[in-house]
């Protein structure tokens, strides 16, 4: 099984991620040549290569611990954000 999602097939769990990207990251993944990537693993690989930040951990759990919607943001906005310290955890 696939702990990211609880998901058991990798080419589900990537159509499900792939959901979740937005502007330059959703371009670059649907530019991706077909079976360029042969698994989740080497997935996630690549992609932490592309976007992946070196951050300090505790740093990390500071910006996770004080993430919180803004009064007129919209819940899209707030969910990218919040994926986006998320991604740095995992």
């Amino acid at each position: 099984m696939i702990d990211d999602f609880e998901v058991e097939d990798e080419d589900v769990v990537m159509k499900l991620f792939m959901q979740s990207l937005i502007d330059d990251a959703r371009d670059w993944y649907r530019s991706l040549p077909q079976a360029i990537i042969g698994s989740w693993e080497e997935f996630k690989r690549v992609f932490r290569e592309k976007y992946g930040e070196k951050t300090n951990p505790r740093f990390i759990i500071n910006e996770f611990t004080n993430i919180t919607k803004g009064h007129n943001e919209l819940v899209s906005h707030f969910h990218t954000n919040f994926m986006k310290v998320m991604n740095k955890i995992s």
